[in-house]
């Protein structure tokens, strides 16, 4: 997905982090739905941001994080309270992406966190572990 991203955007940067300290940890997951799920993330910061993207993953007590990180002006709080309740008036073209990676998240049996940084908007995915 990194890789298609920077192709389509030469001009741009996106960094990925790996900080994962368990290699070998597994999530329940669909390819299709998880890559349109980041997709749907990276694309957003790729047309509403000129700055540069972060996207790390990493695990702690037992959860794997998935973050990106944008280095645009963030995204209102109401819109932001309105993805997380699920409130779906009025959010046509600012949202409706970010809502539906909220939805494969959990389909995925993981939750989501959407938070103005002071500079930028951070999304977080983050899923129990399978054994």
């Amino acid at each position: 997905l990194i890789v298609d991203k920077l192709n389509e955007n030469p001009d741009r940067e996106i960094i990925f982090e790996n900080k994962l300290s368990n290699q070998n940890i597994k999530i329940k997951m669909d390819n299709n739905l998880f890559y349109r799920m980041l997709e749907n993330i990276i694309k957003n910061s790729l047309i509403y941001t000129d700055g540069n993207i972060k996207v790390s993953i990493s695990d702690s007590k037992d959860r794997l994080f998935i973050s990106i990180l944008d280095e645009g002006c963030g995204m209102s709080e109401n819109i932001i309270q309105r993805i997380s309740e699920e409130d779906l008036t009025n959010i046509t073209k600012h949202g409706l992406g970010i809502f539906i990676s909220k939805q494969i998240a959990e389909l995925h049996d993981g939750s989501f966190r959407i938070e103005n940084k002071a500079k930028g908007l951070e999304v977080t995915f983050i899923f129990n572990p399978i054994n």
